[in-house]
């Protein structure tokens, strides 16, 4: 793939076909349009400066990877931990890919880079992480607030069922369509087959890979009773988008050919958070570290969730896990009875 050229100096042609390279390493290792597009605007951005790309330096580094957003919602703020963390590591990666790219000089094969590159010794931050799982008690509440007699009421559980029940990160599951759920003939662990549905995704970082689960039952009664109430059942085509926005009241109408945003699903759900009266701490993204937790609590295995989470290493699942868990120490109150006798 061709990469619109960088703002480097002109006399930076060989960069310039090593960026093309690197793009093209990237959209062959990801498939990933968006990964492309963020690995554009970071690096865009870091050379907007116009200096020499030999000539930056470790100073230069630091002061990007922290430098204010300019995101309508946080323009002027402090990067959060995990925004410097992702600019360190494209511009880490980049310059990496700097260093093997070699070019002829005289004759000669020599590397692109051939000085220590700036982000050398420069360290990811640790993000403070706190528990974001609700509880049994507190996904009641959330739902209870859900208006189940209108359209755009109907329309929600069914979006939130879905995220809280699949495990589903919120860009695999906003932009489905109605031919992304279809029956199909499931075969349990114990070799039993039975009817039921599926549905078709695509994950993080795997755009252009479909990958597929099993679509819970009431999930699928959710959704048949909102396309009912929306009357689109009987019309709704397989390109179709699944979740569209609702008419205002005030006969204001949407363009129902476009899916929902999942912009518009996360503020939802926070205001359903505000409604219930649940803490503000909650996102989207809430539902998907519940659903991990209560699998685990009702019995799946580790390995099983590891699969459901599409998690590449076990260790990813398992740090998961404890990010989430209570702070239950089961071995000390097994103790306590052996030391109640000496106190």
């Amino acid at each position: 793939m061709n990469a619109q050229p960088l703002p480097m100096a002109p006399d930076s042609e060989n960069w310039q076909r090593c960026f093309n390279a690197f793009m093209r390493h990237l959209w062959d290792k990801s498939h990933s349009a968006s990964t492309i597009y963020e690995y554009r605007r970071i690096l865009t951005l870091f050379f907007s400066s116009g200096k020499h790309p030999s000539l930056y330096t470790k100073a230069d580094v630091e002061e990007f990877i922290h430098r204010e957003t300019s995101g309508q919602r946080s323009r002027g703020k402090a990067p959060a931990t995990a925004t410097v963390n992702q600019r360190l590591m494209i511009l880490r990666s980049w310059f990496a890919w700097a260093t093997e790219y070699t070019i002829e000089n005289n004759g000669q094969v020599e590397r692109l880079l051939s000085t220590v590159p700036p982000t050398t010794g420069l360290r990811a931050g640790q993000a403070a992480r706190s528990g974001k799982a609700m509880s049994e008690e507190e996904l009641s509440k959330f739902f209870s607030v859900i208006p189940k007699h209108t359209v755009k009421g109907a329309r929600d559980t069914c979006i939130y069922l879905f995220f809280a029940i699949t495990a589903r990160r919120r860009s695999e599951l906003a932009n489905l369509v109605y031919g992304d759920i279809f029956k199909a003939i499931l075969i349990d662990a114990n070799g039993t087959r039975r009817e039921g549905y599926c549905f078709k995704f695509r994950g993080k970082g795997t755009s252009q890979t479909e990958d597929l689960q099993e679509c819970p039952s009431l999930v699928v009664q959710a959704l048949t009773r909102y396309l009912e109430m929306s009357n689109r059942l009987q019309t709704i085509k397989p390109e179709d988008p699944l979740f569209v926005s609702t008419p205002l009241n005030k006969g204001l109408q949407f363009d129902q050919s476009r899916p929902l945003s999942d912009e518009t699903i996360a503020h939802s759900f926070k205001r359903y958070c505000r409604l219930a009266g649940l803490s503000t701490k909650y996102s989207l993204h809430s539902l998907r570290h519940s659903s991990a937790l209560l699998r685990y609590s009702y019995g799946e295995d580790i390995l099983s969730l590891q699969k459901t989470l599409r998690h590449r290493s076990l260790q990813t699942t398992t740090l998961y896990l404890n990010h989430l868990s209570s702070p239950v120490d089961k071995g000390g109150r097994a103790l306590e009875r052996v030391f109640a006798q000496f106190s």
